[in-house]
C-alpha cells in the first residue's frame, strides 16, 4: 500500500539573542509517517528560520561620554591645588562607557603664596 510522507512536529533552537530580536531555527523530518512503497516525500521545507523576541528584554544601550562639567573651584587659595570635574555616560542608564567619570586636575590659584620672613636674631 502506497504511503505518502508526513511531517513531524517542528523542533526548534533557542533564540539567538538574549535581548531584543533574534532568530530561531526550526527543523522537522518527513517521518510521520515516512514515505513507503513509492509514496510521495513530504512537500515543503524541512528547515525554517523565524524571528524571536528574547524574553521581551530590551538590549542595553552602549553609552558615550558627555562633556566634562561641574569643575570645582581650585582647592588652593594660593599656589597650586586641584580641581575636580565629572561627566555622565549618555544616554542616562546606558552601560559600558570606557574611562573614568571623575577627573582630578591641577590648577593654579593665580596668587603667590607669601614666604614668611626669617626670624631676626
Amino acid at each position: 500500500m502506497l504511503v505518502d510522507g508526513g511531517w513531524s512536529n517542528w523542533a526548534q533552537s533557542a533564540c539567538s539573542s538574549t535581548c531584543g530580536v533574534g532568530y530561531r531555527i526550526r527543523q522537522r523530518n518527513c517521518s510521520n509517517p515516512a514515505p513507503q512503497y513509492g509514496g510521495i516525500y513530504c512537500i515543503g521545507s524541512a528547515l525554517d528560520t523565524i524571528l524571536c523576541n528574547a524574553s521581551n528584554l530590551t538590549c542595553p544601550v552602549m553609552g558615550t561620554w558627555g562633556a566634562w562639567v561641574n569643575a570645582t573651584d581650585c582647592s588652593a587659595s594660593c599656589g597650586y591645588g586641584i580641581r575636580i570635574r565629572n561627566r555622565t555616560c549618555l544616554p542616562i542608564g546606558s552601560i559600558n562607557c570606557v574611562g573614568d567619570s571623575v577627573q582630578i586636575e591641577t590648577c593654579d590659584s593665580g596668587v603667590s603664596c607669601a614666604t614668611p620672613a626669617p626670624w631676626d636674631s
